[in-house]
Formats: structure tokens, C-alpha cells, sequence
């Protein structure tokens, strides 16, 4: 049916060209009318069929290792904290759980709800298998919220709170994305995208449309404060030759205009700076997927102050640890001759000195292609989200395993396989930081 739509489509408007070009009539925007638009349009809806239907759908992405659910380990005398928050692909919502795997909170977050008035929704974002991938958790019980769809890369519906109840307290209807960070004045920082359609004078390989990546400044009520091009952030630094390089670095340029996917803010601790004169503390921490680079930014200079590659690839949620060095993980890095392409990785950001690392066993391989997370824990443990693998763990500096925790839904892909549900998110808690449990539940309305 869609080459028969697509068939008259181009036929339709090669008449109508012909006709106007007979006339002495012809533009670049008319062509674009003619053809590019209706073609697109043809295609973004054979997607969206195609997706709707496809029986194998991103978010429970790899199949299960074997039918394990729920705690599969626990040493209880080697881990830390109390309790577990996560997100999942299997439903809008958020958990709290015990370290034996039983729900202490949840919450419910649903995208449908939240953006239930159609006119609020942007025509762009996803509506299509979107689901909460980023959760932050206060200590009064409030969550930070991101979503995700499959409508492509402006496919995000954007940043939401709720209370410790799951009422929403505000949105931000804006393309935010990836991470979130609350900064000690109680401001909060986020990613944004938007379509560049100008060319950026900074960075003049590019050919446009492309998207730009911001670093977006919120206040406690969510309301924008400002936000910063990434490109800018560049053009304004001494690292500013890296975007007249971008024809070398990107080659070809990518086809759906996504060139940083920035993925991890993390502010520079004391330690950090202590231990490498290259980091000012206060400053944040910047983690660009698609060039492998971790960059500085200086927020009262509006500039990038510091960037640099490593030994890793493709990497997420970098945080620094106690000694000033960096915990992430990393998502394509792994050359060594085990089974995964992933590992948790603590390196020196400066020498790319390997300090530690932890990539699983031949039954259990860490490995996910996207997303994942690290969170150090305060007696040098690490819990790991292993998101496409729909797991999480922790393991000490030993590299012994004392949690293992499988998300326990499935789906039957149709095609012979059994597949596990993407886990976002994954923060370790004790409950003596976590005083919104001890309140009584609110009472009943009227």
C-alpha cells in the first residue's frame, strides 16, 4: 500500500513540476513542497505502522539471559544501603525496593496523563512506546522524571515532578533528555535538543539541519533561567578548533543530524580538583556519546574550559569517587577477550590511566549497547544498571557480586524469543535519608 500512495505522490507532483517548470516557475522551497515533504511524510507513517507493529519494540531490546526474576543474588553483609530506585520499560512508573526485591514506594508517572490535553503536546514528540527512562528521587519522596518515545530523536515528551503521592507538582515542555542535575542553589540542569535549520558559524563543515544540543538551566519551580548552545559552549573555548574539525571527525555526517548526543552532568567535586588542576570545583562535568568525550564547562563563563578523549566508547553516567577519579559506564569500550563489549569503569580522566574495572563473567557479560548508569557507593562498591540487559548489580572493589537484581516482566517477541524489559536509573539508598517514608499516607479525599 505505501509504494502504491508513494507512486502517485511522486507521480502527482512530477506532472505538476513539469507543468510549472513549462511556465518558467520553479523554486527550492516548490520542490520541497512537491516532493521532499509529501515523501517524508509517506515515510514517517510507514515508520510509525512499522513500528506499532513490530513485534520486537526498542525497549525490551535484548533477550533474556535465562528466566531468573526478581533478586537472583544477595550477600547482604557486603552491600550497601537499604533500598533500591529504578525505572522500567515494563510501566510508567517508578519503584522503590528492599535489597531481597519487594516494593517499599512506587510511583506512577504516565506521559498520557501528564500531557493528557492534546494541545499541550508537541506534534513532534514520540507518542509511541514512550516510556519514563530517568528518575531522580528526593529525599521528601519528590521525582524528577524523563521520557523517552521511539518517534526518532526529537522523540523525548520532556521533564516532569511529582510529589511522594504521583501528583504531578510541574512539566517542562521542552525536548529534555538523558540527565538532570540539582545544583546546591537548588537550580536544575538538563539537556535540550532542538533543529538547527542556519548553518553555525563555529562549526562550518556542518551542513544543516542538525540538531543542537542545549545545557538548560531551570529553576526549583521549573521555569527556564537561561540555556547554553553546546556549540557555543565550544565556539567560545580553547577547544574551539574541535568544530572547525567536525568534517574530519564526522565522516560521513550523521544522517539524523544527532552529532554530540551529550548524555551525563556532573559537578566537579574537591576531590576532583585536588587531584587533577584541570577540574574547578563547582564546575560541571559534561559526557558527549557520540565523540567519546568528557568536557568541563564553566557556567559563570558560559564557556567549555576543558575536553578530552579516553579509553572508553560510548560511555554514560561518568561520577567522580572519593579519591577524585571517575566511575562510568562504559558502553563500547571493552577490547579485552571477554564475551561483552561493556564494563564499569573507574579511570583517570586526565593520564587514561585504568584504575579498576569490572566486566562481568562468561555467564553474566556486562553489556548494553545504550543508556546504563553507574552509582559509587560510600563503602567502594559500585551498583550498576545494566539497562538493555534489564538488570542491575552491585560488586565490590573485588569484583564480587553481592547483588544481582532481574527486572521480572517478560515479553514473548513472537518470533521465538523472550525478551527482558530496559531498567533505567538504578540509585542506592538507606532509609535514614529517605524521612518521606515515615510519614502517614495522605488522608482519604472527602
Amino acid at each position: 500500500m505505501f509504494q502504491n500512495y508513494l507512486r502517485i505522490a511522486v507521480l502527482s507532483a512530477l506532472a505538476t513540476y513539469f507543468l510549472l517548470l513549462g511556465a518558467g516557475v520553479y523554486t527550492p522551497k516548490l520542490y520541497s513542497e512537491l516532493f521532499t515533504e509529501p515523501v517524508q511524510m509517506l515515510q514517517r507513517e510507514q515508520e510509525v505502522e512499522e513500528l506499532a507493529n513490530h513485534k520486537r519494540f526498542q525497549w525490551f531490546n535484548q533477550a533474556q539471559r535465562d528466566d531468573k526474576k526478581g533478586v537472583v543474588t544477595l550477600d547482604q553483609g557486603k552491600t550497601w544501603g537499604d533500598y533500591t530506585f529504578f525505572s522500567s520499560a515494563s510501566g510508567p512508573k517508578a519503584w522503590l525496593i528492599d535489597l531481597k526485591g519487594n516494593v517499599v514506594h512506587e510511583w506512577t508517572i504516565d506521559w498520557q496523563k501528564i500531557w493528557a490535553d492534546p494541545r499541550d503536546r508537541r506534534s513532534e514528540a514520540s507518542t509511541l512506546h514512550t516510556v519514563v527512562t530517568r528518575v531522580f528521587l528526593q529525599p521528601n519522596g519528590d521525582v524528577f522524571a524523563l521520557f523517552t518515545g521511539e518517534g526518532g530523536l526529537l522523540g523525548d515528551y520532556g521533564l516532569a515532578k511529582v510529589d511522594k503521592d504521583s501528583k504531578l507538582i510541574w512539566k517542562y515542555n521542552q525536548f529534555a533528555n538523558h540527565d538532570l542535575s540539582i545544583m546546591p542553589n537548588g537550580n536544575i540542569l538538563t539537556f535540550i535538543e532542538a533543529v538547527r535549520w542556519t548553518p553555525h558559524p563555529g562549526a562550518p563543515s556542518l551542513r544543516p539541519p542538525f540538531i543542537e544540543p542545549y545545557l538548560v538551566m531551570l529553576g526549583p519551580d521549573g521555569q527556564e533561567i537561561k540555556r547554553l548552545s553546546i556549540f557555543d559552549l565550544f565556539a567560545r573555548s580553547p577547544q574551539k578548533k574541535f568544530l572547525w574539525q567536525l568534517d574530519k571527525e564526522l565522516n560521513p555526517q550523521p544522517p539524523n543530524g544527532d552529532i554530540f548526543h551529550p548524555n551525563t552532568i556532573t559537578r566537579v567535586t574537591a576531590a576532583a580538583a585536588a587531584r587533577n588542576p584541570v577540574f574547578v570545583e563547582g564546575d560541571y562535568l559534561l559526557s558527549f556519546r557520540n565523540f567519546n568525550m568528557l568536557a568541563q564547562v564553566d557556567l559563570d563563563g558560559d564557556m567549555i574550559t576543558w575536553a578530552s578523549y579516553g579509553p572508553w566508547r560510548g560511555q554514560h553516567s561518568p561520577r567522580f569517587i572519593d579519591d577524585g577519579s571517575l566511575m562510568m559506564f562504559d558502553n563500547m569500550g571493552n577490547l579485552s577477550d571477554t564475551p561483552g563489549l561493556s564494563r564499569v569503569l573507574n579511570v583517570d580522566p586526565v593520564s587514561g590511566k585504568i584504575l579498576w574495572e569490572y566486566d562481568g563473567t562468561d555467564k553474566d557479560p556486562v553489556f548494553s549497547s545504550f543508556n546504563s548508569a553507574v552509582d559509587p557507593l560510600p563503602n567502594g562498591n559500585v551498583l550498576t544498571t545494566e539497562t538493555s540487559a534489564g538488570r542491575m548489580f552491585e560488586v565490590t572493589r573485588d569484583k564480587e557480586l553481592v547483588w544481582d537484581y532481574r527486572a521480572p516482566e517478560r515479553y514473548n517477541d513472537g518470533d521465538g524469543e523472550t525478551r527482558i524489559p530496559s531498567l533505567f536509573s538504578g540509585r542506592r539508598f538507606r532509609r535514614a535519608d529517605l524521612p518521606f517514608l515515615d510519614q502517614p499516607p495522605p488522608a482519604p479525599a472527602p
